[in-house]
């Protein structure tokens, strides 16, 4: 017995470093890998979860990654900035992609995935130019083409452009951590302010909740109303920013009533109407009011 005891012990002790590693540790897997000095724990804990959970039981780094995992990752990300985890900036993206679609489960290509952070890139920003695009793109189609030679200009991607891209192999899952990372570097260094007018500001016993967005020459007017259960409830527009391309939040303040004062129980609309100089957006944008405290309205297309 004390044999069969011995040996039992004996082929825990020599199993279990073997089911630890299969965990997974973050810094054990990165150990000799060429990324362990670029990548961020925490941001594929946070934009990765399905690599993370378990202990990173799931993080390969030189394995395939999915279309569906890619595009949720992406869409995570703009999530974030959009303030709003149920109703990110992309949904209508995404939507199209309803119902999920088979080819969602098979590994992403390396053009697909760039192509898709590249047409959030914003072409106003200045961005370093290539000389040299990479030598194996050339055959692509001109979408292609270009988003490549732009995530290169706006540093998503890196390396020597004679190397080649290699378009039609699969991303890695490390190569999609290190795209949104600085993809999402990108977006920090560009966010701006956009200046606006307020032209009129309005209240009334009727309407609708709404945006309406209007070009009116070298102007465009955006148009926002709101409704309130109470007369006594007023609102500001404090600021607009835009976050990648043409996705733009406009911040609203609510003004919260006079608690010593009592209203008549009406639904008001308020309406405030803003001016701002076309050349300061992009041709096709979206704006997304932010309310603190109070649902959002759907947003409008201009």
């Amino acid at each position: 017995m004390i044999n069969k005891f011995m040996v039992t012990i004996f082929v825990v002790l020599l199993i279990l470093p073997n089911i630890i590693i299969s965990y997974g540790d973050f810094n054990e897997i990165l150990k000799e890998h060429w990324s362990k000095d670029i990548v961020d724990r925490e941001f594929i804990e946070r934009y990765f979860p399905n690599l993370a959970r378990e202990d990173f039981t799931y993080f390969k780094p030189d394995e395939d990654i999915s279309v569906e995992s890619f595009k949720e990752s992406l869409d995570s990300l703009i999530s974030f900035y959009n303030g709003n985890k149920q109703k990110p900036i992309l949904r209508k993206t995404f939507e199209e992609k309803e119902p999920k679609k088979s080819e969602d489960s098979n590994p992403i290509l390396r053009r697909d995935a760039i192509k898709m952070v590249a047409d959030l890139l914003d072409d106003k920003v200045e961005a370093q130019q290539i000389t040299i695009p990479p030598n194996d793109i050339e055959n692509l189609d001109k979408d292609y083409m270009d988003a490549i030679v732009k995530a290169y200009n706006h540093g998503i991607i890196k390396g020597d452009p004679d190397s080649g891209f290699r378009p039609y192999d699969p991303l890695i899952q490390i190569e999609a951590v290190i795209i949104l990372e600085r993809f999402k570097g990108f977006i920090d260094r560009n966010i701006r302010t956009i200046p606006f007018k307020v032209v009129s500001e309005s209240s009334s016993a009727s309407g609708e909740e709404r945006i309406e967005v209007v070009k009116r020459g070298d102007k465009v007017s955006v148009t926002i109303s709101r409704s309130f259960s109470h007369p006594g409830f007023d609102m500001d527009i404090e600021e607009i920013k835009r976050i990648v391309k043409g996705k733009y939040k406009v911040y609203m303040k609510t003004k919260v009533p006079d608690p010593d004062r009592i209203y008549p129980q009406v639904i008001t609309y308020i309406t405030i109407v803003l001016e701002i100089d076309r050349n300061l957006l992009e041709e096709k944008c979206e704006f997304e009011p932010i309310i603190s405290g109070i649902p959002q309205i759907n947003q409008n297309k201009l």
